[in-house]
């Protein structure tokens, strides 16, 4: 019996790698799944140890190149990414899906480009927030401090792209 594949897309930051792969691991453990995971040049796992997976890089993810200053900003690293990743993710999907069925892509919230592409597939996405409890707390309140004013000159209007610039 041919497994299904899983698609695993984590943001290139250490609290969002881990959990990833220790869920892509549990997953295929189970012997029902096949793991793949996409991943940026920047911050990338080590495929060694996770002999079992198939690895699938891209190169020009949009971060590799940049200062650390640059780096250092969450929200800078983030619409890089997003703008960068979409077409390379579209071409590896297009790949995985001709060698066989494709069940879920996985990833991070914020990825909303591969969410896009995912979903021109007609392939499920589910999103993985790995962060803490202060962090759920934090994310929940951005529209609060928006809807105050605290952001966005007080028009309580916001964007995603506002946001970024958090």
């Amino acid at each position: 019996m041919e497994r299904r594949r899983l698609v695993f897309f984590p943001l290139p930051f250490q609290g969002q790698i881990s959990p990833m792969l220790d869920l892509a691991a549990i997953l295929h453990a189970t012997g029902f799944f096949a793991v793949s995971v996409v991943h940026t040049a920047y911050n990338s796992p080590n495929p060694a140890n996770y002999p079992d997976f198939t690895f699938h890089r891209i190169s020009r993810d949009g971060v590799s190149d940049s200062t650390s200053l640059e780096l250092s900003n969450v929200a800078y690293v983030l619409r890089r990414i997003c703008d960068s990743v979409a077409e390379p993710f579209r071409r590896i999907l297009s790949e995985l899906s001709a060698q066989g069925d494709v069940a879920c892509v996985i990833t991070a919230p914020n990825l909303f480009s591969v969410q896009a592409v995912a979903s021109e597939f007609r392939i499920p996405r589910i999103s993985l927030r790995a962060c803490s409890a202060a962090g759920h707390i934090a994310y929940a309140a951005v529209p609060v401090l928006f809807q105050n004013g605290y952001f966005n000159g007080g028009t309580g209007k916001y964007r995603f792209s506002d946001a970024l610039l958090l």
